[in-house]
């Protein structure tokens, strides 16, 4: 019996290194793997790449590379960037409750639920907004993009808010002058023949991936129900203000608010401050700074912005705040954000 009982103990111990090895090895491999990724060669691949990494793995769009300050992980924030250096960052979703999963949620505005859901609507993926009628361009834009999602278990998001190069370029870069002062749409039935100046969050989303000359990502404005999904990826993060609740609720101390700083003149996108405490998971300014333009509606004749703003407060408008407001209005504290998803 002895011989027996040891040579069973010898085999479990043999297992476990055996198992470690393989563990260790896949890890070293997916490290490899992400860090090859990094290399500027890959600017010029005409194909994605599915990258492996420790908690998963995600979709490099063609023409992209991994930026060299990412996250590790998944869950730290995959950021990737173009051949121009505008970055954007993995959002995953899990396709096996997709229908379950993939879903608007409420958000929150002076910490509790807004239950604001029901006044609100947006192109689902049959391309139907029950709340208004969406352009032909916006219905077909929604089924592409719920179908790319469910299909590569992910889509991007800007890494920062949208900002303007001095030659009236939509950029995603950090330290830029935010693009603000722009009305959600000023043609939502076209993409052409009006100058940067007049264009809105719209058109200017949905032409960055054309003008940027990607391969096999389309750029839009953020939709409601994907802004919703980075609520989720960011769910369990806490708001360091010393209160138990979530950022997602309170962005208290995680955003550019006025009660951080005094004063914020030249709205830039993704400028550090306290040790980089307006960066959640490598993605700034979704709390602060400013409200951003989405692709949902309210009632029959608003559109939502979502997030904070540097003139109110982490409490009373977090990273989830919903707020209505007139498609034509501008303002220096309204911009966008942009979103890709990859064409299949």
């Amino acid at each position: 019996m002895r011989n027996i009982k040891g040579n069973i103990s010898i085999l479990a111990i043999i297992t476990i290194i055996i198992i470690t090895f393989i563990v260790l090895f896949i890890i070293s491999l997916s490290e490899d793997e992400l860090e090859k990724s990094k290399d500027s060669s890959m600017f010029y691949k005409e194909e994605n790449t599915s990258i492996k990494v420790k908690d998963g793995e995600f979709i490099l769009p063609a023409g992209f590379k991994v930026s060299e300050d990412t996250g590790e992980t998944i869950d730290e924030g995959i950021a990737v960037e173009d051949i121009e250096k505008n970055q954007f960052v993995w959002i995953p979703v899990d396709t096996e409750n997709f229908e379950t999963e993939f879903v608007r949620i409420e958000g929150y505005a002076n910490g509790k639920l807004q239950e604001f859901l029901t006044d609100c609507g947006e192109a689902n993926r049959m391309g139907i907004n029950e709340k208004i009628e969406e352009s032909i361009i916006t219905q077909n834009e929604a089924k592409a993009m719920y179908e790319s999602v469910e299909k590569n278990k992910g889509f991007y998001i800007g890494r920062y808010e949208t900002g303007i190069d001095t030659n009236g370029e939509a950029i995603i870069k950090k330290g830029a002058k935010v693009y603000n002062n722009v009305k959600w749409s000023s043609d939502e039935e076209s993409n052409s023949n009006t100058s940067n100046k007049d264009k809105g969050a719209v058109e200017l989303a949905r032409g960055f991936s054309d003008s940027n000359n990607y391969l096999t990502a389309k750029s839009t404005l953020i939709y409601g129900v994907q802004w919703d999904e980075v609520m989720k990826y960011l769910e369990n993060i806490e708001n360091e203000d010393g209160n138990l609740t979530k950022y997602i609720q309170d962005s208290t101390k995680k955003g550019w608010y006025s009660s951080n700083l005094n004063e914020n003149k030249e709205l830039q996108t993704g400028i550090d401050f306290e040790t980089e405490k307006n960066k959640v998971k490598n993605i700034y300014d979704l709390a602060g700074n400013v409200y951003e333009w989405t692709m949902e509606a309210y009632k029959n004749d608003k559109r939502i912005i979502r997030g904070g703003c540097y003139v109110n407060t982490g409490y009373g408008a977090p990273a989830s705040n919903r707020y209505e407001q007139e498609p034509t209005y501008t303002n220096n504290y309204i911009g966008f954000r942009i979103a890709l998803y990859l064409e299949n």
